[in-house]
């Protein structure tokens, strides 16, 4: 018999690995070649043969090869663990999904699911009350308001959304400089429409506004405590939430230590005072959002001048294809019929045609910016889960 010697660590390794059975990584010398069958080969391998995944701390188990156990976990800690499942059509993606959702439900505070084809619906259906089955279709009754920040302060990102939505109504031009121009345009008459929309809720809201103005200087306060990289306007706004709800005694002694001239020079400073329409914006009900009708009208009868009056009776042409009357039904025009606050939402998108990819487009615009809002005023310390069923179809919607 003969042995090799090696001094390198790597040429070790290289040769060690050469006398595995069915290694291939090697031309295999002759004087190293065993003869060895499948039955009993896979048996020398100084290697586990069997997948079983995470079994130390699984929060999913599913049944192995021979008897064994295959665990999967989705979350460490409090960080997702994204995923992804191919298979062939009718292979069972949707009814291994729903084995999986089913194992992890009670660790999960909410859950969003998107698809075609309805294949959750049933599991959808055995949540109850705890879960919400949204059918978007072009003959729909539904709204949703994308002028609707979901209870939260109203936020750039939010105006941003907006924009967004209408610029993919709009359709997209070859020219960026053109673009360009109209993003700018349509963030004005966005922001002028909110502004609009606030001072009439301020005049038939007077006691409201003043504790929106207090409020606005606590969550001012509380900004300016928090560590840097988490205080944000959302972040401060969320802990006032938890502040109040939680610790209603230091909530208190907070609000007493704003008094009114401290209010007075934060409602007149420029730099602040648009913090308290944000906030106002949070206490809106779904009627006192402004509305796509609103935003027509508004573009049709008073944005711009000139070359930008041009750009707006341009685009409003096409704006009006979505007003509540119009062929795309009330699906963006009028205040938000949707819920989705629930601890399960569902979105059913397979009754929209193939040939109506505005629709669709738009629809996946709105999922996205209405669930986002809606997790953004979640705490932190609940678990999130989203699944996109046929994922590619969704990844060709602008945005998504």
């Amino acid at each position: 018999a003969l042995y090799y010697s090696e001094n390198s660590p790597k040429k070790a390794r290289e040769v060690f690995y050469m006398t595995f059975p069915g290694w291939m990584g090697s031309a295999y010398a002759k004087n190293r070649k065993l003869y060895g069958e499948a039955n009993y080969a896979a048996d020398l391998l100084p290697i586990s043969s069997a997948f079983n995944g995470r079994l130390e701390d699984p929060q999913i188990l599913f049944d192995g090869d021979e008897g064994s156990l295959v665990g999967i976990k989705l979350f460490e800690k409090s960080t997702p663990l994204h995923w992804c499942m191919f298979g062939t059509t009718r292979a069972g993606k949707s009814v291994t999904t729903i084995a999986m959702l089913s194992q992890i439900y009670p660790e999960v505070g909410y859950t969003c699911i998107v698809e075609s084809g309805n294949s959750y619906l049933t599991w959808i259906k055995a949540q109850g009350d705890e879960a919400e089955s949204i059918v978007i279709s072009p003959n729909g009754t539904l709204t949703i308001n994308y002028f609707d920040t979901m209870g939260l302060p109203l936020t750039p990102e939010q105006i941003n959304n907006a924009v967004g939505l209408l610029m993919c109504i709009g359709g997209q031009s070859q020219d960026e400089d053109k673009n360009s121009r109209r993003q700018a345009l349509l963030t004005t008459a966005v922001i002028h429409l909110y502004e609009d929309k606030f001072k009439q809720w301020k005049s038939r809201n007077l006691d409201l506004f003043k504790q929106v103005r207090h409020a606005a200087v606590v969550i001012s306060r509380i900004q300016k405590e928090l560590p840097q990289g988490a205080n944000s306007y959302i972040e401060a706004w969320k802990e006032m939430v938890v502040m109040h709800e939680e610790f209603p005694e230091e909530y208190e002694r907070l609000w007493n230590l704003v008094g009114e001239a401290e209010i007075s020079e934060f409602e007149k400073n420029s730099r602040t005072s648009m913090e308290i329409m944000n906030l106002a914006y949070s206490q809106f009900t779904p009627e006192e959002f402004p509305t796509h009708g609103n935003f027509v009208e508004n573009v049709r009868v008073g944005e711009g001048t000139g070359a930008s009056k041009d750009i707006f009776v341009e685009l409003a042409d096409v704006f009006e294809q979505w007003r509540r009357n119009g062929p795309n039904g009330p699906l963006i025009d009028g205040p938000s019929t949707v819920r989705i606050d629930k601890r399960v939402v569902h979105f059913e998108l397979g009754l929209i045609p193939e040939a109506n990819m505005a629709l669709r487009n738009v629809a996946g615009f709105l999922i996205n910016n209405m669930v986002r809002n809606h997790v953004q005023g979640l705490p932190r310390n609940i678990k999130k889960m989203f699944v996109f069923e046929e994922l590619s179809r969704f990844l060709n919607i602008p945005g998504a």
